[in-house]
């Protein structure tokens, strides 16, 4: 089980992209930042751009393509919002469903 949410981007949503599409694991949160089509890394090239430099062009140095590229981003296999109760009681939600999917209590 892997944990997801809209802060989840890079390497973490690259990790959660291929458990699902490989079905080795199952995801468990909220939709997350990144892509589930492409990923972008390394050095980013910044280039200048216009007859004064007004216009900034960043480049990052790669960009990887997933396998079984679906639209937009990585979607949580069990969807677990955390509400305003969750919050004030403490209790961690997304946890109680991955113990669950795990067969944990």
């Amino acid at each position: 089980v892997v944990l997801i949410n809209e802060m989840t981007f890079s390497g973490a949503s690259l990790i959660a992209h291929y458990i699902k599409q490989s079905g080795r694991g199952e995801l468990v949160g909220t939709t997350s930042g990144g892509s589930s089509r492409q990923t972008y890394g390394g050095t980013m090239h910044t280039h200048r751009l216009g007859p004064a430099g007004e216009l900034t062009l960043t480049v990052p140095n790669y960009i990887l393509k997933l396998p079984k590229p679906i639209p937009g981003n990585v979607a949580p296999d069990h969807e677990v919002i955390y509400s305003r109760e969750n919050l004030l009681e403490g209790e961690d939600a997304q946890l109680q469903v991955a113990k669950m999917v795990l067969g944990i209590e």
